[in-house]
């Protein structure tokens, strides 16, 4: 990093958190490949802002490789598991359904007969069941 002004800082809160900004030095390198964000001092990241003074640098690292883009793919790796309140919800709609399709058959059953000696057509009330449970009605009315 080439600086342009005695400090630079970085608001790099996206990345690490931090409410503050941070003091860059591009005269202190960080030896460890792997040290956290915080101790690498002489780095830019991608997604931060410069808060204060002006520098050069030279981009290293592009794409999945940056720290933006190992969360990115982090998140795209991470399975979609379900909370505890869409499995209730999940469960209440199949009892919900099964219910109203109970209730469907048992309506047309009850009714099957009077449907064709009347010569009436008949609109179920099952129909106003929901839209789990309406293609039962139709495919038994």
């Amino acid at each position: 990093v080439d600086m342009q002004s005695t400090a630079l800082k970085v608001e790099q809160a996206a990345l690490t958190g931090e409410s503050a900004s941070v003091n860059k030095n591009p005269d202190v390198l960080c030896e460890d490949a792997d040290a956290e964000l915080q101790q690498k001092s002489n780095c830019l990241f991608s997604g931060t802002d410069v808060v204060y003074g002006k520098c050069r640098g030279v981009a290293i690292k592009t794409g999945v490789r940056t720290e933006i883009g190992k969360i990115a793919k982090s998140l795209q790796e991470a399975e979609e598991s379900a909370s505890p309140l869409k499995q209730k919800l999940d469960a209440f709609g199949e009892l919900l359904t099964n219910i109203i399709m109970v209730i469907c058959l048992l309506c047309w059953l009850v009714n099957v007969f009077s449907f064709h000696r009347k010569g009436q057509k008949v609109v179920s009330t099952e129909m106003q069941a929901g839209p789990h449970g309406w293609w039962w009605c139709v495919f038994f009315g």
